[in-house]
């Protein structure tokens, strides 16, 4: 399955050996914990550190090498957290929420981010994208997979979809499914309890989601 370049760092010696690896500074480099929920603790490492207009908001905290490496190293080395530094892929992202049985799929929805952050889908849009679908698709048969899963993914300089997070479970932005024509959720729900459920409704190609956050106030 073609997937990012990465590569495991366990101790601070191997932080700017590795990353430098990867082709920093003249290509960025992803920096993630192993062991995080929500992308926390990721950081875009980069020479370029200044943020254009509405990037801060919507994309990973950025240092530079120099940074990190001042960062890290007040941390216990005893307990420095085992990292993964990633080639930063450049293209298009993908969240592919799928319900398969024994790595046969039964539904794939591909999901475009046109807007979020590293956790969350803020503007998305159904893109039946044949490269994504056939990625998800090979993966879900290769790790046996029954019931919901979510895999994430960018587009390398190539075009290429490559598969850097599969998370197993459906992805945040898992209600956007049954807008799609989809229920994934009640349908795993309906699978695991052996009952019977739809497989071959149509997916809704080119569905937009804008998700919205209001605040409600009440005298306690």
């Amino acid at each position: 399955i073609p997937h990012s370049n990465f590569r495991v760092i366990n101790q601070l010696s191997e932080l700017e050996e590795k990353i430098l690896e990867l082709g920093y500074p003249v290509k960025d480099v992803f920096l993630k914990p192993t062991v995080s929920v929500g992308g926390r603790g990721a950081i875009l490492v980069s020479e370029n550190i200044a943020y254009y207009k509405y990037e801060r908001g919507d994309s990973s905290p950025k240092y530079n090498l120099k940074t990190i490496k001042e960062m890290f190293s007040k941390i216990d080395q005893k307990k420095f957290p085992e990292l993964i530094a990633m080639e930063y892929l450049t293209g298009e992202y993908y969240s592919v929420d799928v319900l398969s049985k024994k790595g046969n799929v039964i539904y794939s929805v591909p999901k475009k981010r046109i807007k979020g952050n590293a956790s969350n889908t803020i503007i998305g849009q159904v893109d039946n994208n044949e490269k994504v679908l056939e990625q998800a698709k090979k993966a879900c048969k290769v790790f046996n997979f029954s019931f919901l899963q979510n895999y994430e993914m960018k587009m390398n300089d190539n075009g290429e979809p490559m598969i850097y997070d599969i998370n197993p479970r459906g992805g945040a932005s898992l209600a956007f499914c049954k807008a799609a024509g989809v229920n994934l959720m009640y349908y795993a729900i309906k699978m695991a309890l052996g009952e019977e459920f739809p497989q071959d409704n149509k997916i809704k190609n080119n569905l937009k989601m804008i998700r919205g956050f209001q605040e409600y106030y009440e005298n306690i």
